[in-house]
């Protein structure tokens, strides 16, 4: 408030001051955490199951494709699907440098994203690098055939942060060890499918 002279009363600045330092504090505290995603955020388990799903479709996808080449596969619809599906994969490695992890010697959170950088450049980056990269694609620009296909197969390890999903779930034991056990079927599943396309392919190549 003004006094009585026009100018601002002793308790005003103080209340002022306060003020600055309380904002300069909250942005301080802000920035520090900018974009730090926690491993057991709901949303990120909701990516994670969501990245699941277009693995999935890559796993029964790209073996027919590669052994089979439909002419369906080729339609405008479903090119523009797999674009869609390597954008997602490229997104998803921007999200995994933005998402905090635990250290398995301490057990504690990790949200620093100098630290998240070095643990994800030392893990998975290199395998989810060459399963986001679109072989497929930049070998039908640069006229390397259909062969190429075979790397698009890369993409097919996005299946195995099933693990991860299930460790950090937040969920029962019992309901954890069900999902353990739909993956092993799930897998023994992708596993015939993925012979029967090879062995498809030996046949029609003879």
């Amino acid at each position: 408030m003004l006094g009585r002279s026009g100018t601002f009363a002793p308790h005003d600045g103080d209340k002022l001051n306060k003020g600055k330092t309380f904002m300069q504090a909250k942005r301080a505290r802000f920035g520090k955490k900018a974009w730090i995603l926690s491993i057991n955020d709901p949303r990120k388990t909701q990516w994670d199951l969501f990245i699941m799903i277009l693995a999935t479709i890559n796993c029964f996808q790209i073996p027919f494709d590669v052994a089979f080449q439909p002419p369906l596969f080729k339609m405008t619809i479903f090119q523009i699907a797999n674009y869609f599906i390597d954008l997602c994969f490229f997104a998803d490695i921007i999200v995994s440098f933005r998402t905090s992890y635990i250290n398995e010697k301490t057990g504690a959170e990790i949200k620093d994203k100098k630290s998240i950088a070095k643990y994800y450049f030392k893990g998975q980056l290199t395998i989810d690098v060459l399963a986001t990269l679109p072989f497929d694609t930049i070998a039908a620009v640069f006229g390397g055939g259909d062969a190429f296909k075979v790397f698009g197969a890369l993409k097919l390890v996005r299946v195995l942060r099933l693990n991860k999903i299930i460790t950090y779930l937040r969920s029962t034991e019992e309901f954890k060890a069900f999902l353990k056990l739909n993956k092993l079927v799930f897998l023994l599943v992708m596993y015939l499918h993925c012979f029967g396309c090879l062995w498809w392919m030996i046949v029609d190549a003879q």
